[in-house]
């Protein structure tokens, strides 16, 4: 009985791999037509902005961390922050803040009441200049196209 059931996964593999094939003959060729050449965009108005209308927004309290003291008025009256980090530990946020910081942000960090340690790259007062700002940030920057809306509560 092993052997005739051997016999049969044999025969049936076979039949499979037989059939299965093409010959040369038989093979469809697609062309695959040119990619047209994408020129930088000469002026920032010229930069497409994606739509991301789904962008995520929490809300949560949360307080102003390791900003110069200048900054912190023009930050606090406001309710409106882009994200592009969250970190659990202190060090990590302010080790992505130095990097942004490299690449020409004016990163901060907010701290909220479950601990996480929030970096922002902005903030607005009225809730559409921030979304564009997202937008904007997630349309130029692929690295950080998970960036998000967090409103102060």
């Amino acid at each position: 009985m092993a052997r005739f059931k051997t016999l049969l996964v044999i025969i049936i593999t076979l039949a499979l791999f037989l059939f299965a094939c093409k010959t040369k003959e038989e093979a469809e060729v697609v062309e695959i037509p040119e990619r047209e050449k994408l020129e930088p965009p000469e002026k920032e108005e010229d930069i497409t902005v994606k739509d991301y209308s789904e962008i995520p927004v929490r809300e949560e309290r949360v307080s102003l961390e390791l900003i110069e003291k200048e900054d912190i008025e023009s930050h606090e009256e406001n309710q409106f922050f882009v994200i592009v980090g969250s970190f659990e530990y202190k060090e990590n946020a302010e080790q992505f803040i130095r990097q942004l910081n490299e690449q020409g942000f004016d990163a901060f960090m907010l701290l909220t009441d479950f601990g996480f340690h929030r970096v922002s790259v902005n903030s607005f007062e009225k809730e559409a200049d921030a979304r564009e700002s997202v937008q904007k940030i997630r349309s130029n920057y692929e690295e950080y196209n998970d960036t998000w809306l967090l409103i102060k509560r």
